[in-house]
């Protein structure tokens, strides 16, 4: 059976054409450039020469009610019966970006998952899914006595900036200086990482790059006493503190998938830089975090993946 599933982000909207587990044909187009989703599924079958599938699950950053929803950055809209009625669907299914990425976490081999440190997974235990991109997802795996699961979306990029020591608390203060509230996403995602660059320049000017954040990590990563170096580190720092946050409040004994488009561009950093010995940093809990294990999940794709797995098993 061949399905249609999307992924779509403040920065691009991505279209697959799955067969079962595989991917057939896929294209991204720039969210900013499209009026919706509409227009990408016309442009993404003239591509592919033939009709769309009867089935689509669009993965969307933003919370989804009723089956629509209203995409968190970028000015779309989007629900279900007015997608299907326009394209000639069957069936359509609009979920979170990260309930998505969830479901792909149930689809990775081992070859796909990078280690970062802990114990062994217990299978039974909750799974725990955080990545950051243009903002900061989270989503939670919980498994169910028949065998299934229930993957459980969540706006917990939302919530508050806990900073840890004095230079984050100066960071927190320095961007409240700007804004009322300072959510954890507003520094764990490439937007994020670019505050925490401008707070160690103390200057509103930024480079002339088209790609701040991603010149950032490369700064940082071939100049280790670069401000950029600096930012790279406590954004790691962040990081590592913001799963173990999350790993905590779920008890994810399944262990911790590390997704989103950052985490595999700065692998290394994530191993030497300070991502665990955050995440264990727990006080009374430590031995507890310790068991944890987490991973970075290399596929790119893993929203376009569990969205298709999503249309897969509800059939």
């Amino acid at each position: 059976m061949r399905v249609l599933a999307g992924d779509i982000g403040g920065t691009n909207a991505r279209l697959a054409l799955f067969e079962e587990d595989r991917i057939l044909f896929q294209r991204q187009y720039p969210s900013s450039k499209i009026k919706g989703i509409e227009q990408a599924f016309e442009l993404f079958q003239a591509e592919i020469g033939a009709p769309l599938p009867e089935a689509a699950a669009i993965a969307v950053a933003g919370v989804v009610e009723d089956q629509c929803v209203s995409a968190t950055n970028i000015p779309w809209t989007l629900c279900a019966e007015s997608i299907r009625k326009n394209t000639g669907l069957e069936k359509v299914i609009l979920l979170n970006d990260f309930e998505a990425a969830a479901w792909g976490t149930l689809t990775l081999k081992t070859g796909e998952l990078i280690p970062l440190g802990g114990g062994s997974r217990v299978p039974s235990g909750p799974r725990a899914v955080l990545g950051a991109g243009t903002g900061l997802g989270q989503a939670l795996v919980v498994p169910c006595e028949s065998g299934s699961y229930r993957v459980l979306p969540t706006e917990g990029g939302h919530t508050d900036f806990a900073p840890r020591g004095e230079e984050q608390i100066q960071l927190l203060e320095f961007l409240l200086q700007e804004r009322e509230h300072v959510s954890v996403e507003q520094v764990l995602s490439g937007p994020g990482l670019v505050n925490i660059y401008r707070f160690l320049e103390d200057s509103p000017g930024l480079p002339d790059e088209p790609d701040v954040p991603a010149w950032i990590t490369r700064e940082a990563m071939s100049d280790p006493g670069s401000t950029a170096a600096r930012a790279l580190r406590i954004f790691v720092e962040i990081y590592g503190a913001e799963a173990g946050n999350l790993a905590l409040k779920s008890l994810a004994t399944g262990g911790v998938y590390i997704a989103g488009g950052i985490a595999p561009r700065i692998l290394d950093a994530l191993a030497g830089w300070g991502f665990r010995e955050a995440f264990e940093a727990k006080g009374r809990m430590k031995k507890v975090m310790k068991k944890i294990p987490t991973w970075v999940v290399t596929d790119t794709n893993l929203g376009l993946r569990g969205a298709a797995h999503l249309l897969r098993i509800s059939r």
